[in-house]
């Protein structure tokens, strides 16, 4: 109630790991300095980077297997590299948990009685698991190198 007058506003806002979407314009925006982040958030955003940077250690890694040769150690490292990668980026779906997809926001000054959310797999989501496939079977083929011979 505003002034007497009862007002029903339905906002739609997609929420992701580092942006929001609003309904009205469609457009990304990064979420402000000033908001309070719920812990699974910060949690996921932690997990993300952390995958981020094992899958391009593994990468560069893998790389230089084509120039060097390396003992069986530390192709064993690189393919631990690589699950921990999978691990770190399927820890990033802890966002699920987070109070925003149970109906319970934590947001004292904004009063909605009517308050509903609903948290779907959305593009994102749908590539983080395209990602950990693809770091898996990474982890396997790495698995899989043959044994590098120095040349006589």
């Amino acid at each position: 109630m505003l002034d007497g007058v009862e007002v029903q506003i339905g906002i739609t806002r997609s929420f992701g790991v580092w942006t929001f979407t609003d309904s009205d314009d469609n457009s990304c925006y990064k979420y402000p300095n000033e908001l309070n982040l719920a812990t699974e958030l910060e949690v996921a955003q932690a997990f993300g980077i952390i995958s981020a940077i094992l899958g391009g250690m593994s990468m560069l890694f893998l790389f230089s297997f084509a120039c060097n040769i390396w003992l069986a150690s530390y192709r064993n490292a690189c393919a631990a590299m690589l699950i921990t990668a999978v691990i770190s980026l399927g820890m990033v779906f802890i966002i699920f948990g987070s109070s925003i997809c149970n109906n319970s926001p934590s947001y004292s000054e904004t009063n909605l009685e009517d308050f509903s959310s609903e948290c779907v797999l959305s593009t994102g989501g749908i590539l983080a698991i395209v990602g950990m496939c693809h770091y898996f079977v990474a982890a396997l083929l790495t698995l899989r190198l043959p044994n590098g011979e120095i040349p006589e």
